[in-house]
């Protein structure tokens, strides 16, 4: 036997996931404007970026772009570098999104203790991404996904002369 629940606890439902939402996004947002103000607190910088010429039957995950094979992985210690990628996050205008995103690059942050402070992805256009595990549209995509190509040049890495 089923059981029908009433309109108002079902909005009441939906106000409540919207709510935490909302309040994971401000945690994000709280954590990168943290690492802005002390990016020295980050010893370590992952970039993770998929070959631009393999393509998936499903949408890539965070999860699985850091465990694929075909993902290229770059590692950055230098402080210049650390802070320009923190400045283009916080410039693409991260915004709670509803939509998955099928991520194609990524950055991690981390701390001396190889502790993740914050990691932020984003697909191949820049346009949508997860930030810690919650959903992200970029409003201006183009400062975030030019560091991220910068930080991890693929594409120069695959026209190899033989």
């Amino acid at each position: 036997m089923s059981e029908t629940v009433p309109r108002h606890r079902f909005l009441a439902g939906c106000g409540s996931a919207l709510a935490a939402a909302a309040v994971a996004a401000r945690a994000d947002a709280s954590a990168l404007a943290a690492l802005r103000r002390d990016p020295s607190a980050v010893r370590t910088m992952r970039v993770y970026a998929l070959d631009p010429s393999i393509t998936t039957l499903i949408g890539v995950s965070p999860a699985v772009l850091e465990s694929f094979h075909g993902v290229r992985v770059w590692t950055h210690t230098d402080a210049a570098s650390i802070r320009s990628m923190l400045d283009a996050l916080a410039a693409s205008a991260p915004k709670t999104g509803s939509a998955p995103a099928d991520v194609r690059y990524g950055v991690v942050f981390l701390d001396r203790s190889n502790h993740r402070l914050l990691a932020a992805y984003a697909d191949r256009f820049g346009t949508r991404g997860v930030i810690d595990g919650t959903r992200v549209a970029y409003d201006h995509p183009a400062p975030l996904l030019a560091a991220l190509k910068k930080a991890a040049p693929v594409a120069a890495a695959q026209k190899r002369e033989p």
